[in-house]
């Protein structure tokens, strides 16, 4: 399935930064490469129904502590009172709501590492690739090993004892 340019505005408490990613419909993860030299590709979760189209282009919110997507809905407060008590209620409306009145999107928790971490490297093919390379040696490698090892001389004398019972005086 082809990838979609998709829009985000990353929410990091009270700052929102704009980034350009590839979304994937089928695994519903936006990458994101910061740099041009940024290895692994930053990930977020994106929920389907987050996703905002005007015209062509897609966009969608994303809370950067929790790495997930996030609905942005204008709500509208209103006081009740009941048996002498005052409650707010904030109810979603369809009407244009004054900013001053609107849902806060950001949170104040800390980042979620274990989701960073998930995203980030637990999903890449390179890294898994790198960890099985890490531990697997090809035969080339463990030779050239032995013989700087052992010594050259000391892998002949093996090989002429045991193939000729050749004896040398060293």
């Amino acid at each position: 399935m082809p990838h979609i340019n998709l829009k985000i505005n990353l929410i990091d408490k009270r700052e929102i930064f704009q980034m350009k990613a590839k979304y994937n419909p089928e695994t519903r993860l936006a990458q994101v490469q910061r740099t041009l030299r940024q290895a692994f590709p930053t990930r977020f979760q994106v929920d389907p129904n987050h996703i905002y189209k005007c015209g062509r282009k897609a966009w969608c919110f994303i809370d950067n502590a929790s790495r997930k997507s996030i609905k942005v809905e204008r709500v509208k407060t209103r006081e009740i009172k009941e048996d002498g008590k005052t409650r707010t209620e904030t109810v979603p409306v369809k009407e244009a709501v004054p900013v001053g009145e609107s849902h806060i999107v950001h949170t104040d928790e800390p980042v979620d590492g274990a989701m960073k971490n998930t995203l980030d490297f637990l999903i890449e093919e390179k890294f898994w690739k790198s960890l099985i390379a890490k531990q697997k040696l090809p035969l080339s490698t463990i030779l050239i090993l032995l013989a700087g090892g052992m010594g050259l001389l000391t892998i002949i004398v093996l090989v002429l004892k045991l193939a000729f019972n050749f004896q040398l005086g060293i």
